[in-house]
């Protein structure tokens, strides 16, 4: 049945009750208009039902009748044709203004604040030609079956909708990669407004703000990017506090620049401590291995795999004398030590200690307790040329 809006009884609509109906409805369009009236006492004369009861001067309402187009029908309404009998008429050719049929849903003047719209119709101009509670979205009709630039009255904006202006709103918050947001209060419970993240969410529009628990890739270096509820991975920052970080790693302050930010006073999350700390005491461990040259390191375990820790070699990297300093080879101040010489670190002619020939380069062998003929303790074993 058509969508009525405070229609008089059908039997009183057969006789003349709607003039009291008319009379307050005229008194509202006069505001709008004082050229053009519906049925009032500017109108009077007439009969609702009589052949020009509604005229171009004098519209008809919801109801009344008899018109000869929509013309004669108040903002909204059409001129049905040969409907008497369904408002009470005794004549069944009697046409009647009413709001659009149901079947016409989708047309350009559907919804109007005379006969507004309900969920999934439309077209409709703005929300004032809507039912209460629901809104006008702009460009959504292929979701309802209509035009696709049909504007359709609704709770929420279809799924499908999704990223659109407004798709978000306190009346339909979003979950989460939904947008477009304005505050967080578009968003689900829990859930923040992050402006302009559209790519990381797989929208066009890079200007979209989205609803998420967490900061999106693209705000790494931001601030408050690391949360207790979202904490930062190695190398990732801002962090206020250990808690903003993974478990087990640490949040080192204002070391931004030596993980590739342009702020050198972020705050980053890391398992190890930043490369500006080298030489510093238990710098190395064995969950975050030294590479070649650094230090301060306490043994092989400390040194990334095929280094080696050798004591007290600081000096020759510009750390302190006692620093302990991961190597693959020892440096040549350790030539005649213990172990100087080693299979992946042969020694050239004249260098020791060696323990056989593998320890020493091709064609040289590992000649015993020679040692203080180079200035080595006596049982210094050295790489030589083989006697001829």
């Amino acid at each position: 049945m058509y969508r009525w809006i405070a229609l008089c009884s059908l039997f009183a609509i057969g006789l003349l009750g709607c003039q009291a109906k008319s009379a307050e409805v005229s008194a509202e369009s006069t505001e709008a208009s004082t050229a053009i009236t519906t049925q009032d006492s500017a109108c009077e004369g007439g009969t609702n039902g009589d052949d020009d009861f509604c005229s171009s001067d004098c519209l008809c309402d919801i109801g009344q009748g008899d018109c000869d187009s929509s013309s004669e029908c108040a903002d909204g309404l059409k001129c049905r044709f040969n409907v008497g009998a369904e408002y009470g008429f005794e004549d069944p050719e009697l046409d009647i203004c009413d709001c659009p049929a149901d079947s016409e849903n989708g047309g350009g003047s559907f919804c109007s604040e005379a006969c507004p719209c309900e969920a999934g119709q439309g077209d409709c101009d703005d929300d004032s030609e809507c039912a209460p509670g629901l809104r006008c979205f702009s460009d959504i009709g292929a979701s309802f079956g209509l035009d696709p630039d049909d504007d359709v009255c609704a709770v929420c904006p279809p799924s499908d909708a999704v990223g659109t202006i407004e798709f978000c709103t306190p009346e339909c918050p979003c979950d989460i990669g939904q947008g477009d947001c304005d505050d967080d209060e578009d968003c689900d419970s829990g859930l923040s407004c992050f402006s302009n993240v559209g790519t990381d969410f797989g929208f066009e529009d890079p200007d979209t703000d989205v609803c998420s628990d967490c900061p999106p890739a693209s705000q790494v270096g931001g601030s408050s990017f690391c949360s207790e509820e979202c904490p930062c991975e190695t190398g990732e920052g801002d962090c206020d506090s250990d808690q903003d970080c993974a478990p087990g790693l640490t949040c080192l302050s204002n070391v931004g620049t030596e993980f590739g930010y342009d702020d050198p006073d972020l705050d980053v999350c890391s398992g190890c401590p930043p490369p500006s700390s080298a030489g510093g005491l238990d710098f190395c461990s064995p969950e975050c291995p030294c590479e070649s040259g650094l230090g301060d390191c306490d043994s092989d375990l400390d040194c990334a795999t095929g280094l080696r820790c050798f004591n007290d070699i600081g000096a020759d990297f510009g750390y302190p004398a006692e620093i302990d300093v991961c190597l693959q080879c020892a440096p040549d101040s350790e030539v005649g030590s213990f172990a100087f010489c080693t299979p992946d670190c042969p020694c050239e002619s004249g260098e020791g200690d060696c323990d056989n020939d593998s320890e020493c380069a091709p064609g040289l062998v590992c000649t015993f307790n020679v040692g203080a003929d180079f200035g080595f303790e006596a049982t210094t074993d050295v790489c030589l040329a083989p006697a001829s």
